[in-house]
């Protein structure tokens, strides 16, 4: 279980004298954070690497989907959604990389992850994503085959992608 903690009036002050006295306006305030277990130190959402964000979703699904978990018995009418909702509504307006969803959409394949594609949506990556699932049916309808996309021809796209990005980077180090 995690818990994203909205960051009072106080701490919005505080940390905006800090910038102005580092002289470093340049990067917004994020409105919340999460406490880390191990050490309870605070982390501005924002600050959340990727690869952070894929276990922190990953955990907490996995946390939900067991019935020892800490939401409790699945038959409690009363069981709330998982806390990742409001990570993901409060990461809503952040840039992801092609290789972030296509680690989301792998999660989204395995069973009891069927609340990914919400997550999904809750980021914002929607868009994203229904551009793949229309590659991937231009892809198939260029080669002849009517059918329809499968998962796998989406993951052959966001494979894709991914690849494409990691040559671009190559190139602006060259």
């Amino acid at each position: 279980m995690i818990t994203v903690f909205q960051k009072n009036e106080q701490e919005i002050i505080q940390e905006r004298f800090y910038r102005h006295i580092l002289n470093d306006p340049s990067q917004q305030i994020c409105p919340t954070y999460l406490q880390r277990k191990s050490t309870g130190e605070k982390v501005d959402t924002s600050d959340l690497t990727e690869d952070e964000l894929i276990a922190i979703i990953k955990a907490d699904i996995q946390d939900y989907s067991t019935q020892n978990g800490s939401y409790g018995s699945f038959q409690n009418p009363n069981r709330r959604k998982p806390d990742v909702f409001n990570l993901a509504h409060a990461l809503q307006n952040r840039t992801y990389s092609d290789y972030f969803l296509f680690q989301l959409f792998q999660l989204s394949l395995q069973d009891g992850y069927h609340m990914i594609s919400d997550i999904i949506g809750a980021l914002g990556l929607n868009q994203r994503l229904f551009e793949v699932k229309a590659i991937a049916k231009f892809q198939k309808e260029c080669s002849g085959d009517f059918r329809g996309y499968t998962t796998e021809d989406m993951l052959q796209v966001l494979m894709q992608m991914v690849q494409n990005e990691k040559n671009k980077l190559q190139q602006k180090k060259r």
